[in-house]
């Protein structure tokens, strides 16, 4: 998907994938690749906010951070990104970062609101306190849940709970992958799970001195399955929208029947859609007078 290899910079190249999205634009018509045109475009936007924020780090407060720091700016509405199904008390070494983003953003953009994807964000970490240093990369729920440990040697759960403010479901991935990496330790208790002692592994070691640490994968919600459905769903309307422009053009003239079935026809190899959905998209291009529909109920007619 175009979007987690954008948000995680694992394109092959950005020429890659304009090529993609001109090849897209040139089957399907410019409507079914605007969103993928305008998340290339927040990319690249967002390089350039960066550069200025940290130019603008060199004569004020940003220069005072005491984490290298960039970010994304994503259109909402462009990006089929699930929503934070958990609240997350950000560490303070973060919030600094955000207020000062914040602060510098409104600069530029007066009046628009920036909603922090913390579930999306990732981090790179170093160790000091053992003989060797490692360096690696967490999520910021990760992160979080690390920082705790620069206070004290040991938390129970439910002191890990309170502190990061992640709802148990995401709080238990979390920890499970930084148990599993050998980072930190677990001392199970009787009974009640909240009671669970977690300590700092002080004796972790790794053949690498840069690594990863993977999260545990977890089954999609009720929500998130709900979410992804309408995804699909609406790019599954700009696509048979973009069909039906590209068969209209083609043909000036044709009758309903004759319209369906060659969409039908041509959107098969994808995915096979239904007669209902299809004469939405009609309707949809009636009234956005890409096509129009004769004085004969059943005939259409492409509007230059």
């Amino acid at each position: 998907m175009l979007a987690k290899r954008l948000i995680h910079a694992t394109s092959v190249s950005d020429d890659a994938e304009k090529v993609m999205i001109s090849g897209l634009k040139g089957a399907c018509g410019f409507e079914y690749t605007s969103k993928l045109q305008r998340m290339f475009n927040d990319i690249q936007l967002s390089q350039e906010i960066n550069e200025k924020f940290r130019l603008a780090g060199a004569e004020s407060e940003q220069g005072k951070l005491d984490v290298d720091f960039t970010i994304l700016v994503l259109t909402a509405g462009s990006w089929p990104l699930q929503t934070q199904a958990s609240n997350f008390n950000v560490p303070g070494e973060l919030e600094k970062c955000m207020k000062i983003f914040s602060k510098f953003y409104n600069t530029l953009h007066n009046g628009r609101k920036l909603n922090w994807l913390h579930h999306l964000s990732k981090g790179d970490v170093k160790l000091l306190y053992l003989k060797r240093k490692y360096e690696f990369q967490a999520t910021n729920y990760q992160i979080g849940v690390l920082l705790l440990f620069n206070n004290q040697r040991t938390f129970t759960r439910e002191d890990i709970l309170t502190n990061t403010g992640l709802n148990p479901a995401e709080l238990n991935r979390t920890l499970q992958s930084l148990v599993d990496c050998k980072l930190i330790i677990v001392k199970k208790s009787e009974g009640n799970d909240l009671t669970d002692e977690f300590s700092l592994n002080m004796s972790f070691t790794s053949k690498r001195v840069r690594f990863k640490i993977t999260t545990v994968l977890q089954a999609e919600t009720p929500q998130q399955s709900a979410e992804t459905r309408k995804v699909i769903e609406e790019d599954r309307k700009l696509y048979l929208q973009a069909t039906i422009v590209r068969i209209m053009k083609a043909r000036k003239s044709l009758k309903h029947n004759l319209l369906v079935k060659e969409v039908i026809e041509q959107a098969k190899a994808r995915f096979h859609p239904n007669v209902v959905m299809i004469k939405k998209c009609i309707e949809q291009l009636i009234e956005k007078e890409y096509i129009q529909r004769m004085d004969q109920s059943d005939l259409y007619h492409y509007v230059a």
